[in-house]
């Protein structure tokens, strides 16, 4: 009986595992949008160490 659910599981695995790859295939990653600031924006020097976010999603 262990010997059949084993061979019936690898017999799934086997059937899904292409399925699976090509679904992950069709998968983007995620893109993010850059910007430069520098002394023209505001900034006081060129280097900036951080920078933060508040809740209206300005920097």
């Amino acid at each position: 009986m262990n010997k059949l659910i084993h061979n019936i599981s690898r017999s799934i695995i086997y059937i899904l595992a292409p399925w699976l790859m090509l679904a992950c295939d069709n998968a983007s990653a995620q893109k993010y949008a850059f910007a430069h600031y520098d002394t023209g924006d505001g900034l006081i020097q060129s280097q900036v160490n951080n920078f933060y976010q508040d809740n209206s999603h300005r920097l």
